[in-house]
């Protein structure tokens, strides 16, 4: 047995109007389509559920029986409804971004205080993870958004580049107080020349980009240090290990570590800071407005 919604409405309509005629009004079909609805649920339940006269219906003792449960089941898949709604609605403002560790708690902080004052109905869920697996996550639809450096296109991701962030070189400082980001310096490539380096893997595009422009007796990879993260480099500088190369959106995380920073000139290089997205995803209006507000948040910085 299969009784569809429309039949029930039909029937506790039609119960509670006693009236086909308004019963049908009220479910948009008319009065000779609810009768046929009325014929083919009685048809299935192989029971009488009204007696009718030329202007009156009254219900029988099985219609009497049923109208309860009927209006019961009406009640009960209003209520599914609404929670689904609602969960789809939360979902819907819920904004997941994700970011490597030093975006996530250098640059995001202050964006999603500002943005929430902005649009106080979504929430921002900041998701730490590493910048390979942004784009795997974005695909499965653990994340709606994705922050940082990405210099290829991928199928199916929709890349905006929001700013360029240039390349500065950050080494230990005799300097034992004062706010590293306050005497800011210049230097060329050139300068780098038989200096020791705190690099990142062979294989991340910001050392990829780097390499191009280190001069030629620079020190190889075995004259230098490998790590993961940014905020490595910048410790492993600090305490006079080599210098580091980094993009500017990472200098807040010098301000408390004794070094030097310079901008790296002759010639000055930019990187891309991008908003990736699955195309297609229905966040876009949130995830532009939360980009918007990082960008006002990081322009300060920007224009070094």
């Amino acid at each position: 047995m299969n009784i569809s919604t429309k039949q029930l409405k039909a029937f506790v309509y039609a119960a509670q109007l006693g009236s086909f005629t308004r019963a049908a009004e009220r479910l948009h079909v008319t009065q000779t389509g609810l009768s046929a609805i009325m014929r083919e649920l009685e048809s299935q339940l192989d029971a009488r559920l009204f007696d009718r006269t030329t202007r009156v219906i009254s219900l029988t003792e099985a219609g009497r029986k049923l109208l309860p449960r009927a209006v019961r089941m009406l009640e009960d898949l209003d209520v599914a409804v609404s929670e689904v709604s609602a969960i789809e609605t939360h979902a819907r403002q819920t904004l997941r971004v994700g970011a490597t560790p030093l975006v996530a708690s250098r640059l995001l902080p202050t964006a999603c205080a500002l943005f929430h004052r902005r649009q106080p109905e979504v929430t921002v869920r900041i998701v730490e993870i590493e910048r390979d697996l942004i784009e795997e996550q974005l695909d499965s639809g653990q994340l709606d958004m994705g922050l940082g450096i990405f210099l290829k296109a991928a199928a199916g991701i929709d890349r905006q580049r929001l700013f360029n962030s240039r390349l500065f070189c950050v080494s230990m400082s005799p300097r034992k107080r004062g706010n590293p980001l306050s005497q800011i310096g210049t230097m060329s490539w050139r300068q780098l020349a038989g200096r020791p380096l705190v690099s990142l893997p062979s294989d991340n595009p910001v050392q990829q980009l780097i390499e191009r422009y280190l001069p030629p007796d620079s020190l190889g990879e075995k004259g230098r240090y490998s790590v993961n993260h940014i905020e490595t480099q910048i410790a492993m500088a600090a305490i006079g290990a080599g210098a580091a190369i980094v993009p500017s959106f990472a200098l807040p995380a010098c301000r408390h570590h004794r070094v030097q920073v310079d901008l790296l000139k002759d010639p000055p290089v930019d990187v891309g800071f991008f908003r990736i997205m699955k195309k297609g995803r229905h966040h876009a209006g949130a995830a532009t407005g939360f980009a918007d507000t990082l960008v006002s948040v990081l322009r300060p910085l920007l224009r070094h």
